[in-house]
């Protein structure tokens, strides 16, 4: 049997998926194929010239780290190597993994992993990056590290086993696989429903951690003022999003904002820079003291008719003519009705 790798790429092959930049790879797995071969005559790289004329791109038009794996396999083979893999699958989280593969055949030409999600390739990566503790090791010029940013579809709650293996090979690197859960990204939801020189009252909820509780940030533009606990029981978000309810939170505007100039003030959703359905707001407050709720108690079943909601209170720090006020708020603001 007789391998050649003339490294002509023909448009045809496009629908396998095959660019000019990946061709480094294909060389590589040929390589592989051919050495393993113990009926092959003769394995040999060739160099051809562009043939337009057959739509198809030539071997001496590939990108340079193409070019340097034919050589450098030609190098390999005149010399009587094989194919002769090292790697090792340093890490992983929820973001991404890392690690390193090589061919000692080919100690300075860098090769390509398959990354496996199960029993799905979700990528093929280039293992080219340069490490200094690879150098120190003895493993070549040192440019055969890898790093691949895990696709979100991975971060499900799940638990996904990952699996690293030299392109086109059912050989796995060192440690290979290795598992992984990790939980959804935030699906935030939330309103600032008040936000006035007296209170900052909203909502704020994860849809992907619901019946828990979260934090929110109060800022002054930029600045983290107070972070708060959301927990507050709500009837009428518990309603909307099928929970327990308990996303409320309500706070006395800080003293930072009353000093008669005007503020942007911003609730974000725990640290993130996400914020809050109605956030920002700009609110200006005078000077001094202001008149704030000290006290107050909503009971839907212990006062009044049935169907009906008594709130009772005090207010302090007014100077004269303080009225309590109510509102029933329609989930996100949609409806307000005031009544005194």
């Amino acid at each position: 049997m007789a391998y050649t790798l003339d490294g002509f790429h023909s448009q045809n092959h496009l629908d396998a998926g095959l660019t000019l930049d990946n061709m480094d790879t294909i060389a590589q797995e040929w390589y592989t194929f051919a050495s393993r071969d113990s009926e092959a005559i003769l394995i040999g790289v060739f160099a051809w010239y562009g043939a337009p004329d057959t739509g198809g791109i030539g071997s001496m038009s590939f990108p340079q780290h193409v070019l340097d794996k034919h050589a450098a396999i030609g190098a390999a083979i005149f010399g009587g190597r094989s194919p002769t893999y090292q790697g090792y699958f340093d890490n992983i989280n929820c973001q991404s993994v890392a690690g390193w593969a090589w061919d000692a055949s080919q100690p300075n030409t860098p090769i390509s992993v398959d990354i496996y999600d199960g029993v799905q390739k979700i990528a093929t990566v280039r293992a080219d990056q340069y490490r200094q503790d690879l150098v120190n090791a003895g493993i070549g010029n040192g440019r055969h590290g890898f790093t691949f940013t895990l696709p979100a579809s991975l971060r499900n709650g799940h638990t996904h086993w990952v699996a690293i293996m030299y392109s086109g090979l059912s050989e796995q690197i060192s440690i290979s696989p290795r598992s992984l859960n990790c939980a959804p990204p935030p699906n935030y939801e939330g309103y600032v429903d008040v936000a006035d020189c007296n209170s900052i009252i909203g909502w704020a909820a994860d849809r992907n951690r619901l019946n828990n509780s979260i934090t929110v940030g109060i800022y002054d533009n930029t600045t983290l003022i107070a972070t708060v606990l959301a927990s507050d029981f709500r009837g009428d978000v518990s309603n909307y999003l099928g929970d327990n309810g308990y996303h409320g939170f309500a706070i006395q505007t800080p003293p930072q904002f009353k000093n008669g100039l005007p503020h942007t003030l911003r609730v974000k959703f725990e640290s993130s820079a996400t914020e809050l359905g109605a956030s920002p707001r700009t609110i200006t407050c005078a000077a001094g003291s202001s008149a704030s709720i000290a006290w107050i108690q909503p009971a839907e079943t212990s006062w009044g008719p049935p169907n009906t909601m008594t709130v009772a209170g005090y207010a302090q720090n007014g100077a004269g003519g303080v009225q309590l006020v109510w509102r029933d708020v329609t989930i996100n603001g949609n409806s307000i009705t005031w009544c005194q």
